[in-house]
């Protein structure tokens, strides 16, 4: 079908045709009671052309009336279908990966170390950041080291979903900053307040136009 479609409307394929499936629409197509209408219409055409030329070319022999009858059906068909405004459509389906941004919080308030009173909640949080069961290292940590040790290499791969996702790391605390952050660097805190909504927005304008999966923020 495909091949057919090139050949009519003289199209050449190209490479980024490949995989796609041509088909042809109608525009002017009437819909409802119109539909009805053309098909009333279309049906009347068709008999009343064939009756007139069977009422006034009696004396022409029946073959070349009836090839006069189909060219100048023909002829009409071409004008209708010109009507009704036909369209070469191509359908192609393309998976890219979707966008995954995730802020963090890089407010002075990031710089502060938390005193973890409660030992097993310690415990807990300090094995699931692979120091084992040393609360007393992890105390000495502020909130931004912590986040740092949270959000390594086999955490991005994680939220990457085996490549479905392309992961942005970025920083926000007054304002989103646009620069991404890199797992070798540290972190720096700065900024007087944690604007989240504000910041949202502006991530949120800076990946206008690509398919995003969601955001994340600490």
């Amino acid at each position: 079908m495909n091949k057919f479609l090139e050949f009519i409307f003289g199209i050449q394929s190209s490479s980024w045709t490949e995989g796609g499936q041509w088909s042809a629409q109608w525009v002017g197509l009437p819909t409802g009671d119109w539909m009805l209408l053309f098909l009333l219409g279309t049906v009347i055409l068709i008999a009343g052309g064939w009756w007139l030329y069977k009422r006034d070319a009696r004396q022409v022999p029946l073959g070349r009336r009836c090839l006069l009858y189909t060219i100048r059906i023909s002829i009409l068909s071409l004008v209708i279908a010109m009507l009704l405004e036909p369209i070469l459509v191509l359908s192609k389906e393309e998976k890219i990966p979707s966008h995954l941004l995730v802020l963090i919080d890089t407010s002075l308030s990031m710089s502060l170390k938390d005193a973890w009173k409660d030992e097993e909640k310690a415990m807990e949080v300090s094995r699931k950041l692979g120091m084992s069961a040393n609360t007393d290292a992890m105390r000495k940590l502020n909130r931004m080291q912590l986040t740092q040790k949270l959000i390594n290499e086999q955490f991005l791969k994680d939220l990457s979903a085996k490549g479905t996702r392309t992961v942005h790391l970025h920083g926000f605390s007054d304002k989103f900053d646009p620069t991404s952050l890199k797992l070798s660097d540290e972190w720096d805190t700065g900024g007087n307040a944690t604007a989240i909504a504000s910041s949202l927005r502006q991530a949120l304008l800076s990946y206008t136009g690509m398919p995003l999966s969601g955001v994340y923020y600490w």
